[in-house]
């Protein structure tokens, strides 16, 4: 039963971050080998010269899925991808991934099995192993929480903290998963209204694989080392552009202006924006599960980042005091800000 408190702050009033920040307040946190935020989405250990890093993500049914439309191979392959997709951010390459799923008993054993096929796909594509499994029953339907592990020197891993002046950019485009999810719950509204009717996903392959089948950029570490550049912080885009700026703004205590104008964002997200009487700035700074990189990078390595075809520097960090700003086409500066936690995810 719910306890009844003199004060209520709604879930939908604070964002994600401001949350785990006043709940990790309630610890003693031992920084001798942790060397990462608790809030963080990976934590760092630090054994020798050696860091260890180690993400988890839960996926909920109901919450981050739904079987109406999604199905079960492309959501075990999205499930290993959403966790190896924060590792990443760390500059850390997957090397193992620990299962654990709570399924009901509406599941069959080859529904099951579907879902492990597509886990295993995502694993064989970025060379991560098995390396523990756990099935639990659930009252509630499906719930997949991944844990991924990953080591790298510890002087390869950056510091966490943009200074004044550092390019903010991402590694491709966004807002593309968003929208396709507003596809698919438009033609599942439909098909609820009339089952005669056959879902219209024509023109939309796009942005319904970015829903679906996304994929990590374990790429980009790569691209990084053979440029010598160094991230001075990092971010993978699995929540929103604007939840992960203003993460990193706030842990760095540093502001930052986004140019609208220099958003990247592929014709078939614009197009389907349009349809549904969205901005496309909006679809690109709200919109969540692109799992692109969101990082900052030292001023001096701008001439580096610009002939980088992957790589799109959309900003800069400024001081705290200016905020975090869009700046908008037709010029006005308008804040950033978070959602709350019912839709920060």
């Amino acid at each position: 039963m719910e306890q009844n408190f003199t004060e209520r702050t709604e879930l939908s009033d604070i964002s994600k971050a401001e949350l785990l920040n006043n709940l990790n307040s309630l610890f003693d946190v031992e920084k001798s080998i942790c060397v990462s935020n608790p809030s963080d989405s990976v934590q760092i250990f630090q054994l020798d010269n050696t860091a260890i890093g180690v993400s988890t993500c839960n996926m909920i049914e109901g919450v981050d899925f739904d079987l109406t439309y999604y199905p079960l191979q492309h959501l075990g392959y999205k499930a290993v991808v959403a966790s190896i997709s924060q590792i990443i951010a760390k500059n850390i390459l997957p090397t193992h991934i620990n299962i654990n799923i709570s399924i009901s008993n509406r599941f069959s054993v080859e529904a099951l099995n579907q879902i492990y096929k597509g886990a295993s796909n995502a694993c064989k594509r970025y060379k991560v192993s098995l390396s523990g499994n756990q099935l639990n029953s659930s009252s509630v339907g499906l719930i997949i929480s991944t844990t991924t592990f990953g080591t790298n020197k510890i002087e390869n891993i950056y510091k966490i903290g943009a200074n004044e002046y550092d390019i903010v950019c991402v590694s491709g485009d966004v807002g593309g998963a968003f929208m396709g999810l507003l596809v698919l719950e438009r033609e599942k509204a439909v098909f609820k209204a009339n089952e005669n009717m056959q879902p219209d996903l024509q023109g939309y392959d796009y942005i319904l694989e970015r829903q679906l089948k996304p994929e990590p950029r374990t790429d980009v570490i790569e691209v990084l080392r053979k440029n010598n550049i160094v991230p001075t912080s990092m971010a993978c885009i699995k929540d929103c552009l604007a939840t992960n700026l203003l993460k990193i703004c706030s842990i760095s205590d540093k502001g930052a202006v986004i140019y609208e104008n220099k958003l990247p964002i592929d014709v078939q997200t614009i197009s389907t924006a349009e349809e549904f009487n969205i901005t496309y700035s909006t679809a690109a700074l709200n919109g969540g599960e692109d799992f692109e990189l969101l990082f900052t990078v030292n001023i001096n390595d701008y001439e580096k980042i610009r002939t980088i075809p992957e790589f799109v520097s959309v900003g800069y960090i400024t001081d705290k005091s200016e905020g975090v700003n869009l700046s908008t086409v037709n010029g006005p500066l308008i804040p950033i800000t978070s959602l709350g936690i019912k839709n920060d995810k």
